[in-house]
């Protein structure tokens, strides 16, 4: 299950004409019957905004396809973004993107795949959290 499923373009104009959160919150009720809280509507407004950013590179074509909050089957499980579409040589790729909100608060941990939170204490990396 996808909660928001769209094109580079799409998303843009939706993060741009400012409807990105509310059509993901929409989708997310129609998809699982339940929406957010504040705390992370305010975390899809300022990731979905970064993530833009990101797209802005033209190297990234605006057929690519965006997906946020991929369900994966029979977990409980997500994965946050995925850009996908065809590399250079026409072979379907995607690229998957843990989001985090950290901006201070994390160190490096001594245990392979583990960051320390001053939050959370020891979590997986987000670069393991996807990989996994």
């Amino acid at each position: 299950m996808i909660v928001y499923a769209g094109t580079k373009k799409t998303f843009s104009d939706d993060v741009v004409g400012n409807e990105i959160v509310d059509k993901v919150l929409a989708c997310l009720k129609g998809s699982v019957g339940y929406s957010v809280g504040e705390g992370e509507a305010r975390a899809f407004q300022h990731s979905l905004l970064y993530m833009n950013n990101v797209l802005l590179d033209d190297g990234i074509p605006n057929d690519s396809g965006v997906s946020i909050e991929y369900q994966i089957p029979q977990t409980g499980k997500r994965i946050d973004f995925i850009i996908s579409g065809l590399n250079e040589k026409a072979f379907s790729t995607a690229i998957l993107i843990e989001l985090k909100q950290w901006s201070e608060g994390v160190s490096v941990s001594e245990k392979d795949g583990i960051v320390n939170t001053v939050f959370f204490g020891e979590v997986s990396h987000p670069s393991y959290q996807v990989w996994s």
